[in-house]
């Protein structure tokens, strides 16, 4: 069974690779085999997850103007952080960033919902005018889970 740090890591690349695959119009990819399909009848939406890949400048501006402001927001909006780090384990390549933030949110919808509000909107212009960091931001679906 593999360790919590080597599932996220796992999971991080996983959802990576699909994305640098994916472009628009693209069919997706065929689902791993050693992924169960879930029941046809769940109509259970397993949700997104938000990927932000970035370089913070000045992390103790970029903490208290940006990064302390996330968390009411992610909350209002049902995203909930699943991993975060400054510092990750690298398997291959070199990357250009230095931090990873992960979250799930409950659907495309509510994750766009929590990007366009006022409230981020005004935290995305704070953060871009005091040049607290360069980021990358991708959404990536979430896999069904099996039950």
């Amino acid at each position: 069974m593999p360790t919590r740090p080597q599932f996220t890591r796992a999971l991080l690349a996983a959802a990576l690779f699909l994305a640098a695959c994916a472009s628009p119009g693209a069919p997706a990819p065929a689902p791993v085999a050693a992924v169960e399909a879930p029941p046809q009848n769940s109509g259970e939406d397993p949700g997104v997850y938000m990927i932000v890949l970035g370089t913070v400048f000045d992390r103790p501006a970029f903490m208290a103007g940006y990064a302390a402001k996330l968390p009411p927001l992610y909350e209002r909006f049902g995203g909930r952080y699943v991993a975060l780090t400054g510092q990750p384990g690298i398997l291959e390549g070199t990357p250009g960033f230095e931090s990873v933030v992960m979250s799930h949110w409950p659907s495309e919808a509510a994750v766009r919902g929590f990007w366009t509000s006022e409230e981020y909107e005004q935290l995305i212009r704070d953060r871009t005018e005091n040049g607290w960091g360069e980021f990358t931001v991708v959404i990536v679906p979430a896999l069904p889970s099996a039950r």
